[in-house]
């Protein structure tokens, strides 16, 4: 080859470089809104996972995961079995233990058995609030 064809084939690599640089410039130019000068933040932009690194997350037993009301019904038959020792034995003690269990029992979902915490817990109250006097 002469010297004449490599400087020929030089300059035109020299210019498709040039041009080919020039093409990305427009290219990003134009993608990024024109004459905006602006950056967005990558919470933005989609989300293109590079590859699978990771293993697939595995299901969920709905045995493994119950539902709000299951895991307090612990809740509701503690304050109906306080509700009912407070009949018993220590009305004041259990009767506001089991009104306080019965109250989170409702709210959390088991309302039967909160409300029955509660109207046994008062009642075991308002015995022993009216029957003391009577026995002192």
């Amino acid at each position: 080859m002469s010297d004449i064809d490599r400087k020929i084939s030089e300059a035109s690599s020299d210019t498709k470089d040039a041009s080919h640089k020039r093409f990305k410039q427009d290219r990003l130019h134009r993608e990024s809104g024109g004459d905006n000068w602006e950056e967005y933040a990558a919470e933005v932009a989609p989300y293109m996972p590079l590859r699978e690194t990771a293993a697939p997350e595995t299901p969920v037993r709905q045995e493994d995961n119950p539902a709000p009301e299951e895991r307090s019904r612990w809740a509701g038959y503690s304050a109906l079995i306080l509700g009912l020792l407070s009949l018993l034995i220590l009305p004041t003690f259990l009767g506001f233990a089991s009104i306080a269990l019965g109250a989170l029992a409702y709210f959390r979902g088991q309302r039967a058995l909160g409300i029955w915490s509660v109207v046994l817990g008062l009642i075991a109250l308002a015995g022993y609030i009216l029957l003391v006097p009577l026995y002192a």
